[in-house]
C-alpha cells in the first residue's frame, strides 16, 4: 500500500493506494504558494493518511507538474510551481518520513495510470496529453514510459504551434502548445465570445447547454487541439491519443472538429491518422493511480 500525490499548479490531491488499485479518501488542498506552507501541508496529509490506510505504507509516490529530475526526485523550475524551483522533495520526504519517496512528472503518471486501469487499458504505445492548467504529456512505448534523453522526459505542451499570435509561455518560449491549449486559453477564447464566466466549471455548463456563442468555441479549441496532435502524429506515429486533465470534459463537445482538422491535414497522408482519441475514464484520479502503478514495479 503506498501514499499517492497529485501536486498541479492549482491544487494538491492524495490518497492511499492498494496494489490493485483501490484507493482510500482522496485529500483535496489548494496548492500553498509558499516552499514552507508546501512541506507543512504535505506532511498533515501524509500522517492522516497513514491514520486512515488498512495496511502498512511501503513507499509514497509524487507526481508532480514540472520540470523535474524523476531519478534524482528534485525539481528543476516549474513553471505553474515556481516556489518549489530546485527544492530536493525526494531528500526532504525521506528524511521526515523514513520511507521510500518516488517522484515523477504528473502527465507520465497519469498515462501509466490510464494504461493501468483506464482508457489506454491493453496498449502497449500511446500518447497521454493532459489538457489542464498548462499542458502535459506521457509517452507509453512497449508498455513504459518513454523518456528520450531527457531527464524530464519529452514536454509535448511546449512545442511551437505558429498561430500568429505568439504569446510568451511560462517556459521563456513564445507560441508554446500550452499558450493555445491551457485553462487560460480557453478562458479567453470564453471571453472571446462575450461569454462571461469565472470558473470553466461554467463554461462547460453553457457548452452542454449549447448556448449561443458556445460551438464556435468548441470548433476553434478542437482546431488547435487537432493542429497539436498532427504534430505529434507525425513525429511518432502512435496511433492511439489519450486525453486527460481538468480540460478533457470539453472533448466530447470539441472531437468533431478535432477529427476535422486531422483529415484536412492528412488528406493526403491518411496513413498518419490515429486510430482513436480517447477520454481519461477518470481524469481526477488518473496521476494517483500512475504512481501506484510504477510503485508496483518496485515493491
Amino acid at each position: 500500500m503506498y501514499i499517492c500525490f497529485d501536486i498541479g499548479g492549482t491544487r494538491i490531491k492524495a490518497a492511499w493506494v492498494s496494489s490493485t488499485g483501490k484507493h482510500g479518501k482522496v485529500y483535496v488542498c489548494a496548492t500553498p504558494k509558499r516552499l514552507e506552507d508546501t512541506k507543512e501541508t504535505i506532511l498533515e496529509i501524509i500522517e492522516k493518511i497513514k491514520k486512515e490506510a488498512p495496511l502498512n505504507i511501503k513507499a509514497i509516490g509524487i507526481a508532480s507538474a514540472g520540470p523535474l529530475d524523476w531519478e534524482n526526485r528534485k525539481y528543476l523550475m516549474p513553471v505553474h510551481l515556481p516556489h518549489l524551483s530546485n527544492f530536493d522533495m525526494g531528500a526532504f520526504l525521506e528524511n521526515k518520513t523514513g520511507l521510500p519517496i518516488f517522484m515523477e512528472n504528473d502527465a507520465q503518471a497519469a498515462a501509466m495510470g490510464e494504461l493501468w486501469l483506464g482508457c489506454l487499458r491493453s496498449e502497449k504505445d500511446a500518447i497521454f496529453i493532459t489538457l489542464g492548467t498548462g499542458v502535459g504529456s506521457g509517452v507509453i512505448k512497449d508498455s513504459k514510459i518513454w523518456r528520450a534523453n531527457h531527464i524530464t522526459g519529452p514536454e509535448l505542451g511546449h512545442i511551437y504551434m505558429g498561430l500568429g499570435e505568439d504569446k510568451e509561455c511560462g517556459c521563456g518560449q513564445k507560441g508554446c502548445a500550452e499558450t493555445y491549449l491551457g485553462k487560460d486559453a480557453l478562458m479567453e477564447l470564453f471571453f472571446d465570445a462575450g461569454i462571461k464566466i469565472s470558473s470553466l466549471e461554467e463554461g462547460i455548463l453553457k457548452v452542454k447547454k449549447k448556448e449561443h456563442g458556445t460551438e464556435k468555441i468548441m470548433q476553434e479549441y478542437g482546431k488547435r487541439l487537432g493542429i497539436f496532435l498532427s504534430m505529434l502524429l507525425v513525429v511518432f506515429g502512435i496511433k492511439v491519443i489519450g486525453i486527460g486533465g481538468g480540460l478533457s470534459v470539453f472533448l466530447p463537445y470539441c472531437e468533431t472538429y478535432v477529427w476535422n482538422t486531422l483529415k484536412e491535414r492528412f488528406k493526403k497522408r491518411s496513413w498518419w491518422l490515429p486510430q482513436k482519441i480517447v477520454k481519461a475514464q477518470n481524469p481526477e484520479n488518473s496521476a494517483l493511480l500512475g504512481m501506484a502503478a510504477i510503485l508496483n514495479q518496485y515493491f
